[in-house]
């Protein structure tokens, strides 16, 4: 019987990668921008004034690269958790998009989920990345790279 090398894998998909798109903004303009990649580690913490909170996800890409997307918001109070969780309607437990809106007294999710300041770095080495990062993120990321891109499991 004969083998096959997983080592060989020439589409993204089979090396795990997926099509990831992000808004980056500057001088008030929202753009987005797409690449292959898969997510290594996602993290959100207090803006340095502890007023908001910025969502850091780290992405190693199809070239082998880091790429570091960070949102700001800045009126988010970390202590009220990940806001892509908390605003989104979806997650409320309510279906009905009627009541949706009546509990959300006016909120705009579509609008929300674009707010704060974004930006995307892409790092050659996740060396060059450390200064950028917390310690904490770049324990993730380091850990997130000990194992294959995707490890198929016979269960």
């Amino acid at each position: 019987m004969q083998s096959t090398s997983r080592d060989s894998t020439d589409t993204p998909n089979e090396r795990g990668l997926e099509e990831i798109t992000v808004i980056v903004n500057g001088n008030g303009a929202h753009r987005r921008k797409r690449f292959m990649g898969q997510l290594l580690a996602r993290r959100l913490q207090p803006t340095e004034n502890e007023e908001g909170t910025e969502i850091l996800c780290v992405y190693r890409t199809a070239g082998k690269r880091y790429a570091l997307h960070t949102r700001i918001i800045a009126d988010w109070d970390f202590s009220e958790g990940d806001p892509d969780y908390w605003g989104n309607p979806e997650n409320w437990g309510v279906k009905n998009g009627f009541l949706q809106k009546l509990m959300g007294f006016g909120w705009d999710w579509e609008t929300f989920k674009e707010s704060g300041d974004y930006s995307l770095q892409v790092f050659e080495t996740l060396e060059a990345m450390k200064p950028h990062i917390s310690r904490e993120l770049y324990r993730a990321v380091s850990e997130a790279m000990e194992g294959p891109e995707i490890e198929d499991l016979d269960i």
